[in-house]
């Protein structure tokens, strides 16, 4: 099995044959049926916790590849997960550790500083770390967005949503390095996303009310739009427009002639419910979600009530 040979190659600490085989097994993905595609997937994810935080970035990105040509999601996401908490964890330790010892946080785009800041650190902590702990953590500050990334990738899917693990740590690990790390950023918003929430939706004016379902939606301004889309005819306002609607599903993200809020959204508290927020925000009454549909208070396209959705669902 490619995997095997890919992890004897790991085992071996022979950095050109670990080259060869991981090319290998990359390009032999589109050939490969689904089950051998999950065979091998399942051999790398049980020894992705033990490897190297530099080589695992490596496997991280290919097991990603593979969950998209036919690996088990349940024995892959696991992993995925376990090793961003892990890696993340560590970046943040070396971030601290470089602010007590006066090291200069190295650009992670400059690969060239890595040596450098490896030695920085060594000499900084004046023994206190061995220097291949000094080399992880370094290692853990580069690697950190290739082992986001096939989780920021996965996690656009509602049904990687709904098996995420360890889901309150996860978001917890991606806040803290969300400054540092752009697709720690991404990430976190998509872990905020809601699926299969139960909503209550009631229009003051007609004192009509809806219990709905709401999944995959990114920000208010995405929910704004598909509420006016579904309410809007019932209770006499005017409906979106096609582009409108579009933008708030898989269509032109700013269309020329913008979009205008037809509602404005207040909470079962009487709070507002602005634009610029996540469904996740809106305060639960009696254990479920509510949204109150009153007049716009703004008329131009532009303002807060009359802006374009920043996220589409998955």
């Amino acid at each position: 099995m490619l995997a095997d040979q890919l992890i004897r190659s790991i085992n071996a600490l022979d950095d050109a044959a670990f080259q060869a085989a991981l090319d290998e097994l990359g390009s032999s993905l589109p050939r490969l049926g689904p089950g051998e595609v999950a065979s091998n997937a399942v051999v790398l994810a049980a020894e992705l916790h033990r490897l190297p935080i530099g080589i695992g970035s490596y496997i991280a990105r290919l097991l990603g590849d593979m969950c998209d040509r036919g690996a088990d999601l349940a024995a892959v996401v696991p992993a995925l997960v376990d090793g961003v908490l892990r890696v993340l964890g560590t970046a943040e330790q070396f971030k601290v550790l470089c602010a007590d010892s006066g090291v200069e946080l190295p650009d992670r785009d400059d690969e060239a500083a890595f040596v450098s800041t490896v030695e920085s650190l060594i000499t900084a902590v004046g023994g206190r770390l061995e220097p291949w702990e000094c080399a992880q953590l370094v290692e853990s500050w580069f690697a950190g967005g290739d082992w986001v990334q096939p989780v920021l990738f996965l996690a656009q899917r509602e049904d990687v949503r709904g098996i995420l693990p360890r889901r309150a740590e996860l978001l917890a690990a991606v806040e803290a390095v969300a400054e540092d790390l752009p697709t720690a950023h991404w990430l976190r918003g998509l872990l905020l996303v809601l699926d299969d929430e139960p909503l209550i939706v009631l229009h003051r004016a007609t004192s009509q009310g809806w219990r709905c379902t709401m999944s995959g939606i990114g920000d208010n301004f995405q929910l704004h739009t598909l509420l006016a889309g579904q309410f809007a005819t019932a209770v006499g306002a005017p409906p979106p427009t096609a582009a409108e609607l579009a933008a708030a599903n898989t269509g032109e993200l700013q269309p020329q002639a913008g979009i205008t809020g037809t509602f404005n959204l207040v909470d079962a508290f009487g709070a507002w419910i602005w634009n610029e927020g996540r469904p996740a925000d809106i305060p639960h009454c009696d254990g479920t979600r509510v949204i109150v549909l009153d007049p716009p208070p703004y008329s131009d396209p532009g303002t807060p009530a009359a802006s374009t959705p920043s996220w589409h669902p998955a």
